[in-house]
């Protein structure tokens, strides 16, 4: 990816011939749905706290082609990958240069007029997340390169990659994780085999879930981001009896896993999330 660069929908920004300019807009944080109500006799509002709205892109970009015939063919190659087979504009996946290992999932919103000149184009893209963080998976966060014997000290330096599971043998059964984002992130976790009920506890957080449901060679999806519980492909929330999704905090996660006659595979999934 060059610098100044963008991959939008798995293409990069040069494939399609695009060069984008400095000048190019990319708020610091969304702005905010503010909840608030006036009350009358007293000064100001009373202030219910605030929301982030969607992140705005306003990507200032060039095309340059030999003519005007070929700038017109490099301009409906864009409109080709901003738009679906019925006309709609698609969401895709947004990495920035600066930082590749973060993906955005925008859409093309706005209009898109192109200032022509023989074989140069210029142009803003609008573009819109409507979940205003980028995520980076588990497996592709990178720190950078590993250093070793560089006078580092105990507990600083590079994190080794995260598990991604265990196999669950024992009623009582301990996994930690790390999340790089400095947010609380949602947890995915898939329990495939067999169980008698099922209790997650983040130690980290104090958070805990227990559930009835009893698997006997089924997959149960623990899913906290879509706040979805389901055995095979089944909906399975009424096995939810106490607490809730367990989340993870920002850095080290302690989790324990307990359950009845435990015979099965644990993997987890989520993605680390960033502002």
């Amino acid at each position: 990816m060059q610098n100044g660069g963008f991959v939008l929908g798995g293409v990069p920004a040069k494939e399609l011939g695009i060069i984008m300019i400095s000048t190019s807009r990319r708020p610091i944080l969304p702005s905010t749905v503010d909840r608030t109500m006036a009350i009358p006799g007293r000064h100001g509002a009373w202030d219910f706290g605030a929301d982030l709205g969607p992140r705005q892109f306003a990507l200032d970009c060039a095309l340059i082609e030999q003519d005007a015939v070929a700038l017109q063919l490099a301009v409906e190659q864009v409109a080709a990958l901003l738009l679906d087979k019925h006309g709609r504009p698609r969401e895709l996946s947004l990495r920035l240069d600066i930082r590749p290992e973060r993906e955005y999932t925008v859409r093309y919103a706005g209009s898109l007029p192109v200032d022509r000149i023989i074989g140069l184009g210029r142009f803003t893209l609008p573009l819109v997340a409507y979940d205003p963080y980028s995520y980076a998976g588990i497996t592709d966060y990178d720190e950078g390169p590993y250093q070793y014997d560089t006078g580092l000290q105990y507990d600083t330096g590079l994190l080794y990659p995260n598990p991604t599971g265990f196999a669950w043998k024992y009623g009582e059964q301990h996994s930690s994780l790390y999340n790089h984002s400095p947010l609380v992130t949602p947890l995915i976790v898939t329990i495939a085999g067999s169980v008698s009920g099922v209790k997650i506890t983040n130690r980290t957080s104090g958070q805990s879930m227990t559930l009835t449901t009893v698997l006997t060679g089924q997959t149960l999806v623990i899913d906290g981001a879509q706040a979805t519980i389901t055995r095979n492909g089944q909906n399975a929330m009424s096995g939810l009896v106490a607490g809730d999704f367990v989340q993870l905090e920002p850095g080290a996660n302690q989790l324990v896993f307990e359950g009845g006659d435990p015979n099965a595979t644990v993997t987890f999934g989520w993605r680390h999330r960033f502002l």
